[in-house]
């Protein structure tokens, strides 16, 4: 049976949402340094200095999307963190639209 790719914005306490969606918005649309397509995902890379921010994103994306599969790469020497978003069949479609990549392929050539 194919997991269903449905958000509950709901699981998230209503006093954090907006913060979280503004937290989503500042790391995927003004901090991403790289996109790079992974078999079942994506994976984004960011700055070190936005390990805890990253954190914070995955304790509560991860309430309202439970069918996403997190993992934070943190690379030695203060070297970029890798964020990368994985899940079921179609997840690739799903997090390209939430995350408007195609948009953001147009305004970034360092795309992989």
């Amino acid at each position: 049976m194919k997991q269903q790719l449905i958000c509950d914005v709901n699981a998230i306490q209503l006093a954090e949402r907006a913060s979280h969606q503004a937290l989503t918005d500042r790391l995927f649309q003004d901090e991403v340094r790289e996109v790079r397509e992974v078999g079942d995902g994506y994976g984004f890379q960011f700055s070190e200095s936005l390990f805890e921010d990253l954190c914070l994103y995955v304790k509560n994306e991860r309430l309202c999307c439970p069918f996403f599969h997190f993992e934070i790469v943190v690379n030695a020497a203060r070297g970029p963190i890798w964020l990368n978003l994985r899940g079921p069949d179609g997840i690739k479609a799903f997090i390209a639209q939430e995350l408007n990549l195609a948009e953001q392929h147009e305004r970034d050539e360092d795309w992989q």
